[in-house]
């Protein structure tokens, strides 16, 4: 039993720094930063080689047009699945197949060994309260934006987590509205003398 709530606690603390972890990642002082990128977050829309959001202003630029024609050649090119971000469909399916995945393995675990229950509800009980709690940081940035975090970063985590607290409140109230319906026979046995 220790096992199980050490390794909840490990899986709770991991889920809970992940979507922090990108912004300690992300360095977005730096100016013209070449492929791969240094923080994580290389984005080259225009194939130029240079990151477009650590890329100067033209004005600022010292390079000239005629320059950057050979943007194209095959060293500064980059595969389209790079350059393309997560659309909110695929962001969508990907957290909803995620969170299917733990119903199933939760209640599959449950049904094997009844002794896990507590351990399971405890999981899902730190799920919701991570979740939020990542929803309510990424509120925050969104209404005190930082210039050292880019937005859509923001935007990306907090629609994620958002999404796995709304399926894990889903589940979470699915589970207990089902005792809701229950007989109260079934709920507690009578003792007949």
């Amino acid at each position: 039993m220790k096992i199980l709530i050490t390794l909840s606690i490990l899986l709770a603390n991991i889920l809970f720094i992940l979507p922090f972890s990108v912004f300690a990642a992300c360095s977005h002082e730096k100016t013209d930063c070449h492929a791969p990128g240094e923080c994580g977050h290389y984005i080259d829309r225009n194939g130029d080689g240079i990151c477009d959001e650590s890329q100067r202003l033209p004005a600022e630029n010292a390079t000239t047009l005629a320059e950057n024609t050979d943007a194209k050649t095959p060293d500064n090119r980059h595969n389209d699945i790079q350059n393309q971000r997560q659309s909110p469909r695929q962001l969508f399916i990907l957290i909803l197949t995620a969170m299917t995945a733990l119903v199933v393995i939760s209640e599959t675990i449950s049904a094997i060994s009844p002794g896990t229950k507590i351990f399971l509800r405890f999981f899902w009980n730190w799920l919701l309260l991570l979740s939020f709690i990542a929803i309510s940081a990424t509120s925050l940035l969104c209404i005190y934006p930082s210039r050292f975090i880019n937005n859509s970063t923001v935007s990306y985590w907090h629609a994620a987590s958002g999404l796995a607290f709304v399926f894990a409140g889903i589940y979470h109230t699915a589970k207990r509205f089902k005792c809701m319906i229950k007989p109260a026979s079934e709920l507690r046995p009578v003792n007949k003398q």
